[in-house]
């Protein structure tokens, strides 16, 4: 009799309970999400995911002289950057493919989503990798476009991973002005695709977004949008480019991307 009273409170309760963590979402989600903070993420294979739209400022871009395990903060924003809540105007870049708000360094080895090991709290892990711009390619950041809606983009160009001086990555994160979208694109991942790699956001070491740890799931010309919550441009499919940023160099780079994979597979 007391079972079946307890029972009429309890299993209303428990219901609405398991409603509500339904409709939050946990804070430590997997692509697509949403995480706790209502982010979540497609990629440019998804059915009105992001379109792969390469901004080539390799020749146009501020140099980042980064060594080994090195970083570079502060590096000013034109606009705010809203990120889990928090307002930026300046930005870290990590030689081993992470972007982030604080002057601390950017560990290696890379971990699971979210962590305490990768020094900040909050960052965006591009390709947390053990990559070396100390030994080949460069590292690059221009602001491009017109408020309102300008966007900051990084690139790394032909980073070597550390392991080995042959294999390099060439991708760039975009940080979009209004909207407050993150948009990662990989022209050129290196040939694991990811394998030892972590890709994802973090608000902090219980909260995070992963789209990927330590797996082989990147392909040549990827794009992958982190929507942040209320955003004006789901999936980032309003970002357009520059007129003549992306033509001239997406063709050579996609012509010099093939070449290598004809190579490399045979």
């Amino acid at each position: 009799m007391r079972w079946a009273l307890w029972s009429i409170v309890l299993i209303p309760f428990l219901c609405l309970v398991a409603g509500l963590a339904g409709a939050i979402g946990p804070a430590v989600a997997d692509c697509p999400g949403p995480d706790g903070d209502g982010y979540s993420c497609s990629d440019s294979d998804d059915l009105g995911g992001p379109a792969f739209s390469w901004v080539d400022i390799s020749q146009t871009g501020t140099s980042i002289p980064l060594d080994d395990d090195d970083y570079e903060f502060p590096i000013d924003l034109p606009f705010a950057f809203q990120f889990y809540g928090q307002s930026y105007t300046q930005i870290a870049v990590g030689a081993n493919g992470g972007v982030y708000f604080e002057d601390t360094d950017f560990f290696n080895p890379n971990t699971a989503l979210p962590t305490s090991g990768a020094g900040p709290g909050a960052f965006i892990a591009a390709y947390w990798d053990d990559l070396n711009p100390g030994t080949g390619g460069d590292v690059l950041y221009e602001v491009t476009g017109t408020a309102p809606d300008r966007a900051m983009v990084v690139e790394w160009k032909d980073i070597p991973l550390y392991s080995n001086s042959e294999d390099t990555l060439t991708m760039e994160v975009v940080l979009l002005e209004g909207s407050n979208n993150v948009l990662v694109q990989y022209l050129e991942p290196t040939s694991e695709g990811g394998q030892y790699a972590t890709l994802g956001i973090q608000k902090d070491p219980a909260a995070s977004l992963q789209y990927s740890y330590d797996e082989a799931a990147l392909q040549p010309q990827t794009s992958i949008c982190y929507t942040s919550p209320g955003s004006s441009d789901p999936n980032c499919r309003n970002y357009t480019p520059e007129p003549g940023s992306t033509l001239l160099g997406l063709a050579a780079l996609a012509a010099l991307g093939w070449l290598r994979r004809v190579f490399h597979d045979h």
